[in-house]
């Protein structure tokens, strides 16, 4: 009974070792690495960012650097000091990062650089999808929010019906909010388009 769950623990190891960013991987573009770093983000419980980037004259990236999202520090706010409810602090400064740069002569990014120490708590899996680089709404996914927006249906309800087609809120990849922004934009896009005709 103990030989299968231990191979179980040894394929999780290796699909995780698979999913560590190395020196000199290669992908095919910017968005290929983002995506990669990201499932490897989201398999170790934090969420990632995009930020400096250099481009040759042409308009081509050359290179781009991942982090996490906590990294930084914010700058100074400059409105009152008596504010009521200011919003937490979420930087701790401190660099877990990714970077890739273009190798001209395959016209592939490699990575270069790569730091994975953090100096703050990681996300459970069970929280990790509410996190920024994590939540997405798909193609299917809009479809079906547009069906649900031109029906009868409260935006609640399609948020709760589409839960349980996948098994739980979880697993969605997206929040209440994101779906109440995406239908706001779709009214507003609506509402521009009746203007300019």
């Amino acid at each position: 009974m103990e030989e299968p769950m231990k191979e179980n623990n040894n394929s999780l190891e290796r699909s995780k070792e698979d999913l560590k960013p190395k020196f000199f991987m290669e992908f095919d573009s910017e968005i290929d690495a983002y995506d990669f770093y990201n499932k490897y983000a989201r398999s170790e419980g934090f969420s990632i960012r995009r930020t400096a980037y250099a481009a040759d004259k042409q308009g081509v990236l050359t290179s781009r650097i991942f982090i996490c999202c906590k990294e930084g520090l914010r700058k100074a706010d400059k409105r009152d000091n008596l504010m009521r409810n200011p919003r937490g602090e979420t930087r701790t400064n401190y660099g877990v990062i990714m970077g890739i740069k273009l190798v001209r002569r395959t016209s592939k990014y490699s990575i270069y650089r790569f730091s994975k120490e953090h100096n703050h708590p990681l996300i459970s899996q069970e929280s990790v999808h509410l996190m920024p680089s994590h939540r997405k709404i798909t193609s299917s996914d809009e479809a079906f929010l547009d069906l649900t927006a031109n029906s009868s249906l409260s935006p609640k309800s399609a948020f709760e019906l589409m839960g349980q087609q996948v098994g739980g809120r979880e697993s969605l990849g997206f929040t209440k909010v994101d779906q109440k922004n995406y239908l706001r934009a779709v009214r507003q896009k609506k509402n521009l388009e009746k203007l300019v005709i």
